[in-house]
């Protein structure tokens, strides 16, 4: 996917009455390489039983950190009958508990998100289990707790095993919501200590065998994906070839739903140029048009698997995005763009040559 990027200027002009005035000029520039989400955008990658949407956690200088927008399983149990032999029992009281068993059961069903070819493109590291060296406060992922916990309710399973101080026991381990601090601070097992802070917490894998509770949390993954490769974004709700006030909602993190997300356009070998712009296919390159006038775009673009062209209105500085809107394959080097409901106002124009495919996961 290429962009190309043109100066259009809308003002207001006296033609007998007070009419928008649409101006042109030959301004271009490259806008794909500027393109960066923010902490908090909710994105589509991956199918587990249906989309999964991610929330982008942190943005590093190379890469997007994501974690599932809601846990792709709930309820879910490390103790089973049929491991047992390899947990960690412990016996108080007469009474046997399991504060820890393998994870291993966790990991396998991640790996049942599964990737498309463009999606295997991005990925720096596929759908994985965080593990608590991942995810502490100065971990390798360089998450903070407002980064990393859901804001109430869920508690997910964390990779890693914690001695819980006082009781030298060892146990696997949750992720917190930010609405419940735990109690004890816990201790790694090779040594160092987690603060009750962290929002990281000591978890059973199974609790008292006359009652046979089992100890349950929810599976959230983590990926993370190549940023440089994101070169453009758009709610998922703007592929119906109307114009959109493009907005981007970054305000969901950890917040539990999948509201919102976004359909990421990824780098690839579709190019698109922008040389003029005309009111009709024939006539000259012109200067203004009529408010709510359809102009022709004169571009020069490859072709791919359902490649469609879009147009991308920006502010007049051409930092910021206002409206988009998807337009058709190009008629030979023409394709049609018609203004009807966008205000009088001064803006550049971004043409994208994009791969449509239906779908809200990347393309």
């Amino acid at each position: 996917m290429d962009m190309w990027k043109k100066l259009l200027m809308i003002m207001v002009a006296l033609i007998g009455i007070i009419s928008g005035v649409y101006a042109y000029y030959n301004t271009e520039m490259n806008a794909a390489s500027t393109f960066t989400l923010k902490r908090g955008t909710k994105v589509v990658i991956g199918d587990y039983n249906g989309d999964v949407v991610w929330d982008i956690g942190r943005v590093s200088g190379s890469e997007y950190i994501l974690l599932s927008s809601k846990p792709i399983k709930t309820g879910v149990k490390l103790y089973d009958p049929a491991i047992a032999s390899t947990c960690n029992a412990h016996t108080a009281g007469g009474i046997v508990v399991y504060p820890s068993c393998p994870t291993t059961a966790l990991h396998q069903e991640i790996q049942q998100v599964q990737l498309n070819t463009n999606e295997a493109s991005i990925a720096l590291r596929q759908p994985f289990l965080p593990s608590v060296d991942d995810i502490k406060a100065g971990g390798t992922l360089g998450l903070t707790a407002n980064d990393r916990a859901y804001k109430t309710g869920y508690y997910y399973w964390v990779d890693g095993f914690v001695i819980k101080v006082g009781d030298n026991i060892i146990y696997n381990i949750n992720q917190y919501p930010l609405n419940d601090v735990p109690v004890a601070s816990t201790q790694y097992p090779t040594g160092g200590t987690l603060s009750p802070s962290d929002y990281i917490g000591f978890a059973f894998a199974r609790l008292y065998n006359n009652k046979w509770v089992d100890g349950s949390a929810v599976l959230r993954p983590y990926m993370t994906i190549k940023k440089s490769n994101i070169v453009f974004a758009a709610d998922t709700r703007y592929q119906d070839g109307s114009w959109h006030e493009y907005k981007i909602i970054d305000t969901g993190l950890n917040d539990a739903t999948n509201n919102n997300a976004v359909k990421l356009r990824i780098s690839s070998s579709l190019t698109a140029n922008l040389n003029e712009i005309r009111k009709t296919k024939t006539g000259k390159e012109i200067s203004s048009v009529v408010k709510n006038q359809t102009v022709q775009l004169k571009v020069t673009a490859n072709s791919g698997s359902g490649s469609v062209i879009s147009a991308v209105l920006y502010d007049a500085s051409g930092t910021n995005i206002k409206y988009y809107r998807m337009l058709s394959a190009a008629s030979g080097d023409f394709v049609s763009m018609d203004l009807t409901g966008i205000p009088v106002g001064d803006y550049q124009v971004a043409i994208i040559n994009e791969e449509y495919d239906g779908t809200k996961r990347p393309a």
